[in-house]
């Protein structure tokens, strides 16, 4: 992969967004994890490249396509980078607008493990049930 953490992080963010899912694959390693918050459906820590992927096609499944993230600020320190970014989304006549923050671990260019932290865990994990 070329470029810096902060590029990779970024060009992932673009791919979501086009729902381009083979580019947004590309960045991950095979075995990278993804941690979501709460307890919820969509909690826990997703294995392996396939279960992340699945993932986030979830996400924009249970949401019927509104599912939109917003990446508002990038930063880098300590081997991580930092993503606060805004998600929307409706499910169910019911609408999620909130804040949150993905940590990223990379290694040689490629995603090795997301942390995500949501603004209200509680409220994300009644809007995905």
């Amino acid at each position: 992969m070329a470029g810096s953490d902060l590029e990779v992080v970024g060009q992932g963010y673009a791919a979501f967004a086009a729902g381009d899912l083979a580019a947004l694959s590309e960045l991950f390693a095979e075995d990278a994890t993804w941690t979501v918050p709460g307890s919820g459906p969509t909690s826990g820590t997703k294995q392996g490249r396939d279960a992340v992927m699945a993932y986030l096609v979830e996400v924009m499944t249970r949401s019927e396509g509104t599912f939109k993230v917003t990446q508002l600020a990038l930063a880098e320190g300590g081997g991580h980078v930092f993503a606060l970014d805004r998600s929307e989304a409706t499910r169910n006549g019911v609408s999620l607008n909130s804040s949150g923050v993905n940590v990223f671990q990379l290694k040689d260019g490629r995603v090795q493990s997301v942390q995500q932290y949501f603004e209200n865990t509680d409220e994300s994990d009644a809007f995905w049930a």
